[in-house]
């Protein structure tokens, strides 16, 4: 269990590296250009993203078989971790392809599209093999699983470009391209680094847990920092659909407006996220029984922790959102690297001097100061505010049963 966190965690960091920030470059450009009415320079960015795409993100699959090989071993005392470097270096471009494919739907306003080839769609059929091979009373390693989540990518990645051609094809050919491949990376290398340093902020964790503590602890770390993501479903549903309209309203000056869209969608994003986040802290034991185990119950105060982090998250909405489509992604790269090294730092002194519970306590720190700083900045560069606000809700019901 804890060789699959971590070879998973390890794939989605560098997955974000295959990635290079173009998932958000190509979602505010498409967004834009479909607003402003431009199909043919729509299909130029389009293209120009898919090769740009593949590129970077077959680099760095090679890039995460190599580093594994060599250091799978002597840094995360796993020669198991170094068997499967190569199946994790495919892992890893099929993932970075999944996350550009899913923000190009966004960008074309097709949400729909964007959740089924983001993830739904190869999670589906890798439950579906799982279920297949159980049923045939079939016995799995850990590499044979790792090669049907591969074939569920493929799958995904190969049905997602098809639909997406199919769209392109239909569009006009540009007869002048406004928008050329540096351009595009030049939008993007802020975004990367910011999502590099994101990711460090938020999942790092796991890889000094499986430096500095025994593997028991790295499943059971892992399995509460699974149960934590959950509880901000209902946000990354928001934010699922949100971005594309913050584009266009901040372009259009339209700020009241975007502040009550942003307020009224982050209460009601809020409201099942916090009932969820209670939940866990205050049934934090039995919950971990429940889903994973006897075993995991050792992980309770780990999850509680983790949790009450997560509530600034669920509380201040989409300000990381407007930060980059308002253009500030600078500004968020400053902000999360800020909090990422304060995370690292402490971590790194918490988890060798009390544990998991110290290094759980300055991820959660972390988190909480990284979420109230975009906030902060969100509101000073853009002019509106995105938290949660229950006079919004109550606005919201008035309305209804006006309605």
């Amino acid at each position: 269990m804890g060789l699959y966190f971590l070879s998973f965690n390890l794939a989605t960091f560098f997955s974000i590296l295959g990635r290079g920030g173009l998932e958000n470059t190509l979602l505010r450009y498409l967004a834009k250009a479909n607003g402003a009415n431009q199909p043919e320079e729509m299909r130029v960015i389009w293209r120009k993203g898919w090769v740009l795409a593949v590129c970077v993100a077959s680099v760095a699959g090679f890039l995460a078989a190599i580093t594994l090989h060599k250091l799978g071993e002597p840094v995360f005392g796993s020669p198991a971790l170094s068997g499967l470097a190569w199946l994790i270096g495919g892992w890893v471009p099929l993932l970075a392809i999944q996350g550009v494919a899913a923000e190009i739907f966004r960008g074309l306003q097709e949400i729909a599209h964007s959740v089924w080839f983001g993830g739904l769609t190869a999670g589906m059929l890798t439950v579906a093999l799982l279920a297949a091979a159980m049923g045939l009373n079939t016995t799995l390693d850990l590499r044979a699983v790792i090669l049907l989540i591969l074939c569920a990518l493929s799958f995904n990645a190969i049905v997602a470009f098809l639909a997406q051609y199919q769209k392109m094809k239909a569009l006009p050919e540009a007869a002048q391209e406004k928008t050329g491949y540096g351009e595009l990376l030049g939008h993007s290398w802020p975004l990367l680094i910011n999502a590099v340093t994101l990711f460090l902020l938020s999942q790092s964790d796991l890889w000094l847990v499986g430096t500095y503590a025994s593997k028991e602890d790295v499943a059971v770390y892992g399995a509460a920092a699974r149960l934590v993501m959950l509880t901000a479903i209902s946000l990354s549903i928001v934010n699922m659909v949100i971005p594309p309209l913050i584009a266009r309203m901040h372009a259009k000056n339209d700020l009241a407006r975007l502040e009550r869209l942003l307020r009224s969608i982050a209460t009601l994003a809020a409201i099942p996220s916090l009932i969820i986040l209670t939940m866990f802290m205050l049934f934090a034991a039995p919950m971990m029984e429940l889903i994973y185990g006897e075993h995991y119950r050792s992980g309770a105060v780990v999850l509680m922790i983790l949790c009450a982090g997560q509530i600034a998250n669920v509380l201040t909405g989409s300000c990381g959102y407007v930060l980059i489509m308002t253009g500030h992604r600078k500004t968020i790269m400053a902000i999360t690297i800020a909090s990422a090294v304060f995370a690292l730092s402490t971590g790194l002194y918490f988890v060798q001097v009390f544990g998991v519970i110290g290094l759980a306590t300055a991820y959660a720190i972390a988190a909480v100061v990284q979420q109230v700083g975009m906030w902060i900045y969100a509101h000073h560069y853009s002019g509106v505010w995105t938290h949660a606000g229950f006079t919004y809700l109550f606005g919201l019901v008035r309305t209804m049963l006006m309605k």
